[in-house]
């Protein structure tokens, strides 16, 4: 089915393997989540009761994707792209002037281990931590947290929002996925470079 799309697409070198692996070749261990050799980088971190006790004077920035930001993040925590830290932290500082540190989180820290030296180069001076052990560590410490889109330095658009993952006009969400999927052809259409060829099926 997925070949068959591509084709569609355009992608007339798509190809399925057509081999039935050997155990062997086979395993169950999680992919890599790094190229082989690579280390991460180790900034400085904040354990989650040190960073509960400074809130009032860090800006937290929340590197979580915005629909897991929303259901539950640090308390006064901003949620931001990496990509746009160069832009974003100035203005977020502007806006949070009584911050003499920053704290980035991730789930497990290690987004945020990534992003500590772009945070660094926008920080103005001020000292950058990481939450060690992300918001897990901060969930299982039974720490407060706080919910909704509360303080956004960039919009809700890094990921797609389903039509149930809205919180309210869940039955207008639906139809209006329902308008743009029904449209898709007309779309394909009015999109001059669009690449789409409708196969039939030979059978």
């Amino acid at each position: 089915m997925t070949a068959h799309w591509l084709l569609q697409m355009g992608w007339a070198e798509t190809y399925v393997l057509d081999h039935a692996p050997a155990a062997g070749e086979l395993t169950t261990e999680a992919e890599p989540r790094y190229p082989a050799g690579f280390v991460l980088p180790t900034p400085a971190s904040i354990e989650s009761a040190g960073l509960a006790a400074q809130l009032s004077s860090t800006l937290v920035i929340d590197l979580d994707t915005s629909l897991r930001y929303r259901d539950g993040h640090v308390p006064g925590a901003w949620f931001a792209v990496r990509a746009g830290l160069a832009r974003s932290i100035p203005e977020m500082l502007k806006q949070q002037p009584g911050a003499t540190r920053i704290a980035l989180v991730s789930p497990d820290g290690e987004i945020a281990a990534l992003a500590a030296s772009e945070a660094s180069e926008a920080a103005g001076g001020l000292p950058v931590a990481v939450l060690e052990g992300g918001m897990k560590a901060w969930r299982a410490a039974g720490l407060a947290l706080e919910a909704g889109h509360t303080r956004m330095a960039d919009p809700p658009t890094d990921v797609w929002y389903r039509p149930y993952d809205f919180k309210q006009d869940v039955e207008a969400a639906m139809r209006q996925y329902l308008d743009w999927e029904v449209d898709l052809v007309a779309q394909v259409e009015r999109d001059g470079d669009a690449r789409f060829s409708v196969m039939k099926s030979s059978a």
